[in-house]
């Protein structure tokens, strides 16, 4: 019976040995493993130093970035105003818009209007210019008769000519204005009929014709330096780029 606690104390010896072989090993594993994690240590503590120094960067940053935080909401406050303030102008300037788009319209209709009217004056000018040409014969007739007053018949066929040129330019450039066409016509008008008095006129009616002749020229020219002549300037360039057309 004495053999067996021998056997268990040389076991132990035995696995006491191993153990200490064991941790010999394993301490020889840590000093191993210590020599290569030293280098890494070192690198880690350098990151470590570097970290730092970059926490203390970014905290320096981050007052800096808080400073800029605040402009920036400072001037994302006075982006909103210039916001508002641009959208309430948007509203105005589009409020203004439709206005100006209604008053297009209405001046698109009374061009139409004005164009249909000006056609017809056209037309009407066309033959007021043939029965001036009937009255140029008629007046050179009268010529021919009254051998006496040649000259003065001569001064009126140049100024019944230049009141042709006056009136062909009139029907071109006032024809969007229904009030200055009116004025031509009876302008026109009126002429036709002291052409129609010249074939049994004398030589007093002759010249009653020849100042009323003078007075429409004075009529046509003050009328050139009136102020609707002006103002429709742009109306009658529009017509004549719609004319190119």
């Amino acid at each position: 019976m004495k053999p067996a606690p021998a056997e268990s104390t040389a076991e132990l010896l035995h696995r006491v040995r191993q153990q200490l072989i064991l941790s010999q090993v394993r301490i020889m594993e840590l000093e191993d493993e210590r020599d290569e994690l030293a280098p890494q240590l070192a690198a880690t503590a350098k990151l470590l130093t570097a970290a730092q120094t970059l926490a203390d960067q970014k905290i320096d940053e981050a007052g800096h970035l808080e400073t800029v935080r605040v402009k920036i909401e400072k001037f994302r406050t006075e982006l909103q105003q210039n916001h508002d303030h641009l959208r309430h102008m948007q509203h105005v300037t589009n409020e203004a818009l439709n206005a100006t788009r209604g008053q297009l319209v209405s001046a698109e209709a009374a061009l139409a209007a004005s164009r249909s009217q000006a056609d017809t004056q056209r037309q009407q000018i066309a033959g007021l210019q043939s029965q001036l040409t009937a009255a140029q014969a008629s007046t050179e007739q009268l010529t021919r008769k009254f051998t006496q007053a040649s000259a003065q018949l001569t001064t009126s066929e140049a100024t019944v000519g230049e009141l042709r040129r006056q009136l062909s330019e009139n029907g071109t450039r006032l024809a969007t204005r229904e009030f200055d066409l009116s004025q031509n016509q009876a302008a026109l008008t009126e002429l036709q009929n002291q052409f129609a008095q010249l074939r049994t006129a004398t030589t007093t009616e002759r010249l009653a014709r020849e100042q009323r002749l003078a007075q429409l020229d004075q009529e046509a020219r003050g009328l050139k330096a009136s102020r609707s002549w002006r103002w429709t300037a742009w109306l009658r360039a529009l017509e004549r780029q719609l004319g190119g057309r």
